[in-house]
């Protein structure tokens, strides 16, 4: 099955996320901060991760650059409420 990694901090945002991906018959696991995403990324097998940028303690930048040094193949799907250009071009 299809393993995807949901790291948001907003809880109603992942559980309407999580609800829409299971339903598409993906199993997920849910991080609630970068530290989280990071523990969860590096103890088990992710087909695509789908990382908020804004989260508290460690941001989705910094994730996706340590996910990038390790595993520069896995897919990283970037949700964001920042809508500046050099905000979209850092992600």
């Amino acid at each position: 099955m299809f393993k995807i990694l949901l790291a948001e901090d907003d809880r109603h945002t992942a559980k309407l996320m999580n609800i829409i991906l299971k339903n598409g018959g993906y199993e997920v696991e849910n991080a609630y901060d970068g530290e989280q995403a990071l523990n969860l990324y590096f103890s088990q097998h992710f087909d695509l991760v789908v990382l908020d940028i804004m989260m508290p303690g460690i941001d989705g930048y910094e994730v996706a650059r340590q996910i990038r040094a390790a595993d520069g193949n896995v897919p990283i799907l970037i949700t964001t409420a920042k809508h500046l250009p050099e905000d979209k071009r850092m992600g």
